[in-house]
């Protein structure tokens, strides 16, 4: 069945990319009472094509903070990689080389979940507003920018809104380097490396030191340069649909082998 395809598939690849299993899970924890079935799940399962088990054993697809919870791993996110319709910007934009983009920060953007005022996306705006190093505002027909339009800026600001920022993937993979202002976390932030660490990937930053991060960026083309070139290569190899396909078969035949009494239920999607 689809169940024991995923779970040999998991198998067969261990010892290679990705992890096993995602940041957070215990391998000791029982399953069954702790997880509840998601509903917003099963659509995501039905992107491999065939009858799945549904989302008994699956958290949520993203999670506000570091995963604690015992039973918790972190899931792809569904419009990530099953429909096959992630935007990113050309090749041409994304080969640009990084001193030739413009020295500011750049975001564009909705008030996630309608509202504005009090919103983290609506202080980053609030703050950025006469910023000579940040373009950053609401998007409206009037300012709107096309994500090549974007990517000619050295910095791109990632801010969550009421969950992750959908942007993410073409973020990463633009050239310039991400910026990120949010606490949301994705299956991929146990690849993802936060400067100043050696290799990272992204800029971590929050409402007291984002200028100071920009500003950091602009001021360091060489080591900013280095950050977004890495990036795009970790875009290139793991947010990707193959990627995607084996963390998950990873994660079921983990889920199954550390399920050792057999009362995990399983319930196949019609």
């Amino acid at each position: 069945g689809a169940w024991e395809q995923l779970a040999a598939e998991g198998k067969a690849g261990r010892g290679a990319q990705p992890p096993p299993a995602a940041a957070g899970f215990d391998t000791g924890a029982p399953l069954g009472s702790d997880v509840r079935s998601m509903e917003s799940k099963v659509q995501l399962l039905r992107a491999f094509g065939q009858a799945l088990p549904d989302a008994a054993v699956l958290s949520p697809a993203l999670l506000r903070g570091r995963p604690s919870a015992p039973f918790v791993h972190l899931m792809p996110a569904f419009d990530s990689w099953a429909s096959g319709n992630v935007e990113v910007p050309s090749a041409a934009t994304a080969e640009k080389p990084f001193a030739s983009r413009i020295d500011r920060a750049v975001w564009r953007g909705v008030p996630s979940g309608g509202r504005a005022d009090g919103s983290l996306r609506g202080k980053v705006v609030g703050s950025c507003q006469g910023e000579p190093w940040a373009d950053v505002s609401f998007v409206s027909e009037a300012n709107r920018l096309s994500r090549d339009a974007q990517a000619a800026y050295k910095v791109l600001l990632l801010v969550d809104g009421n969950a992750w920022a959908s942007s993410w993937e073409w973020a990463l993979a633009s050239g310039s380097v991400v910026v990120w202002v949010g606490v949301w976390w994705l299956h991929l932030h146990e690849e993802l490396v936060p400067w100043p660490q050696r290799g990272a990937h992204y800029v971590p930053a929050d409402l007291s030191n984002l200028e100071e991060r920009v500003r950091w960026v602009l001021d360091h083309p060489d080591e900013g340069a280095a950050i977004a070139e890495r990036a795009r290569k970790l875009f290139a190899r793991a947010a990707t649909p193959a990627h995607s396909r084996a963390y998950v078969a990873r994660m079921f035949a983990t889920l199954a082998d550390r399920n050792p009494k057999g009362d995990l239920e399983i319930k196949r999607i019609k």
